[in-house]
């Protein structure tokens, strides 16, 4: 047995030099959804669409698809269409179907992380240019952020106060260091961050 499959593409398929499915070959498979559609089942296809695989002489036409996404079809055409070669061909097309998927998703997650760095960016240049001494603290008082206004006025330069605790690494020594922490942690408290016990606040 002979078979010629190629494969038009649909949707958020991979780039790359292939053809794509036509409006109308999307809406008839669309309209009737199957796991393939084969002339020799003629009398079950609709008319359109056994009209166009007769003028493509194509024998077997199988989605591409995963979780009702269409992701293509395979055209297949044989000197002799069994049924283990039309399951060989509905089997191949869950297996291009799934790595579609994971395209799909992993493209999805590298943009996904590209916005948020370049978001992260934008954040720490606003910081940075602000007039006024600006620091960021997580949930556990870790500095995330620190100016160059800041710099300046305690002598600590950003490199060493990121990833410091605000209070225990950088203000150790000072008496309002005690107060102030109790105000933080009072505000991140009343702002449902997380609960107060007696240790110092751990985050939720």
């Amino acid at each position: 047995i002979q078979l010629h499959v190629r494969f038009l593409r649909h949707g958020r398929t991979p780039p790359g030099e292939r053809e794509d499915m036509s409006d109308a070959l999307v809406e008839m498979v669309e309209r009737h959804p199957r796991r393939f559609y084969s002339l020799d089942h003629a009398p079950e296809l609709s008319e359109p669409l056994l009209a166009w695989m007769q003028r493509e002489a194509v024998d077997l036409v199988v989605p591409v698809r995963r979780d009702r996404a269409l992701h293509g079809v395979l055209l297949v055409r044989a000197d002799r269409l069994t049924r283990d070669a039309t399951v060989l061909c509905t089997t191949l097309a869950e297996h291009v179907a799934l790595k579609f998927e994971n395209f799909s998703l992993y493209a999805r997650a590298a943009l996904a992380k590209s916005e948020l760095a370049d978001y992260r960016v934008f954040l720490e240049n606003v910081v940075d240019s602000l007039p006024v001494g600006v620091a960021v603290v997580d949930t556990e008082m870790r500095v995330k952020a620190w100016n160059r206004v800041l710099e300046r006025a305690t002598g600590i330069v950003a490199t060493k106060a990121i990833g410091s605790h605000y209070f225990d690494d950088l203000h150790p020594a000072e008496p309002a260091t005690h107060v102030i922490r109790e105000l933080v942690l009072a505000a991140f408290a009343a702002a449902g961050v997380f609960d107060p016990p007696d240790d110092g606040g751990r985050a939720r």
